[in-house]
């Protein structure tokens, strides 16, 4: 049964997304069977293929780097009010209640918000969504902006991957950014 938990999980989530659908007509089962298949060859290829593992471990590496780093920094200008407070001038009673967003994980934000304009300003960005564009346009029908966006998700997070295709965004659809 347990073997059978994530399957019925997976169907479920399916059906949910059916259930609340504006529009249950306007959904393209060819699309639907695109995107599983490719979340199943990528799930193969991260688990049969060292060099891809090797590759994904060493960008999540880079994100935790950068992670640790923000956390470094905040910590250093703000003190014990970023850090979690173990080193605060008073005793803690609730050690559950340390952490403050502004001086923790608002930081985290703003830096990637600054990594993300530099790089637009190298021109990286748009070559990483026309190289995406090329990928999901056929199999899935999405461009390379919507691509980034959800590859970035993995490994960013769910606020900060969106700032990586910012000026993207007034020109996208509803569609695009339900799926962003």
């Amino acid at each position: 049964m347990e073997y059978l938990q994530p399957f019925i999980g997976f169907l479920v989530l399916l059906l949910l997304g059916a259930l609340f659908s504006e529009n249950i007509k306007a959904i393209k089962i060819r699309y639907v069977v695109s995107a599983i298949l490719l979340q199943v060859l990528l799930a193969l290829m991260l688990i049969k293929l060292p060099l891809i593992q090797d590759f994904f471990k060493w960008l999540a590496k880079g994100v935790i780097v950068l992670k640790e780093a923000n956390d470094y920094g905040s910590a250093f200008v703000f003190g014990y009010l970023a850090d979690n407070a173990p080193n605060a001038p008073f005793n803690i009673t609730n050690e559950g209640g340390t952490f403050i967003f502004a001086f923790g994980g608002l930081t985290l934000i703003i830096v990637m918000s600054a990594i993300s304009a530099l790089l637009w300003h190298w021109r990286i960005v748009p070559l990483l969504v026309n190289a995406l564009s090329l990928i999901f346009k056929k199999p899935l029908d999405v461009g390379g902006p919507v691509g980034l966006g959800a590859t970035a998700k993995v490994f960013l997070g769910q606020v900060e991957a969106p700032l990586l295709v910012r000026p993207y965004l007034s020109s996208m659809s509803k569609n695009e950014l339900l799926i962003l």
